[in-house]
């Protein structure tokens, strides 16, 4: 065996250590809902966007537990490299590193931002979950997050700015 795959070997050892010590520090506690009551759900807000699910039924956690998730989540963290890793990597990193960790899944949505005008800027990923029975968008980037209102404009700040901008989902990848 070679210096590099021990090297390797231990690697995933300490990271199979790790995931379960954050796992057990969380405390989880899931409730399950079907693939059919997250679809309703989701469409109850965004009548129009298409909801892309993968699973039969999916495991929800309480938002005060989302929030001790985000804040010691270190997707944040990592450098933002335009057209390299932006924010659909940034998306995609967080859910992957929640269900690989935690087992719990999150929502990485594809839309759109708007500036206060109404002007479109630009397509964009972010995360979202359903909690509480409430719907929740996350700037992964950043770990800003919002409390989403049915009917209402969705503005977080974008990225690593405190510029605002309207969220606007198309598509929820579950």
């Amino acid at each position: 065996m070679t210096t590099n795959t021990l090297a390797r070997k231990f690697g995933q050892n300490l990271l199979k250590t790790g995931e379960n010590l954050i796992k057990k520090s969380f405390e989880l506690k899931p409730t399950e809902i079907t693939g059919i009551t997250a679809r309703t759900f989701i469409e109850s807000y965004y009548p129009n966007a298409k909801v892309i699910l993968m699973d039969g039924k999916y495991k929800l956690i309480g938002w005060d537990k989302w929030q001790d998730i985000i804040e010691s989540d270190p997707t944040d963290l990592f450098k933002y490299i335009k057209d390299e890793r932006d924010c659909d990597d940034f998306s995609y990193m967080f859910k992957y590193q929640i269900i690989r960790t935690l087992g719990i899944p999150c929502i990485v949505v594809h839309g759109h931002c708007y500036d206060e005008k109404g002007a479109w800027l630009f397509g964009h990923f972010w995360n979202a979950f359903i909690s509480d029975g409430k719907l929740y968008f996350l700037e992964s980037i950043s770990d800003n997050w919002v409390e989403v209102e049915k009917g209402k404009p969705v503005w977080i700040p974008v990225g690593m700015t405190d510029k605002k901008r309207e969220y606007r989902g198309i598509e929820f990848e579950f």
